[in-house]
């Protein structure tokens, strides 16, 4: 099973159809995940169970093909659509053909203290251990597309 851990977009379709960011829970009774929406506090640990023991998860993971599962499962519902970011915005904007600026680095996740520059990203070769290729002929592992204006990590829907 997927371990889940705050900052993670989720799905929790018992409650609603949007989703949700996962929040730390400092108290130590094994819930360390929470949701807070309108004044109440839902409460989790890392696997995504909540307090009520039950056979079926309680939070998925808000991703395009979970987003496609829960609505061809649940079609009277119309559920939030999750937003590419980071690496997979990336490469979804080189499939397009579209060249963009991105962050660029070697961690998986966007780490403010282990970036490389800025660079104008202009093709993604997938298949190899650093597909993204910048205008320049450099080629990095992970780009997070950013807004050149205000440096802030960009989010679409796909």
């Amino acid at each position: 099973m997927k371990e889940f851990k705050a900052g993670d977009k989720v799905y929790y379709p018992t409650k609603s159809t949007k989703i949700y960011t996962l929040l730390k829970r400092d108290v130590g009774d094994g819930y360390g995940l929470q949701i807070k929406d309108i004044g109440v506090t839902e409460i989790f640990d890392e696997e995504g169970d909540g307090i009520l023991e039950t056979r079926l998860p309680a939070l998925i993971h808000a991703t395009q093909r979970n987003y496609e599962l829960l609505s061809e499962l649940y079609p009277e519902y119309i559920f939030e659509k999750p937003t590419l970011r980071g690496t997979e915005l990336a490469k979804k904007l080189c499939e397009r053909g579209e060249k963009f600026w991105a962050v660029v680095g070697f961690k998986p996740e966007y780490d403010p203290n282990n970036l490389v520059a800025i660079y104008c990203i202009a093709k993604y070769y997938a298949n190899t251990n650093y597909p993204f290729h910048t205008v320049d002929g450099e080629d990095f592992k992970y780009a997070f597309p950013v807004n050149v204006i205000n440096g802030k990590v960009v989010e679409r829907e796909e």
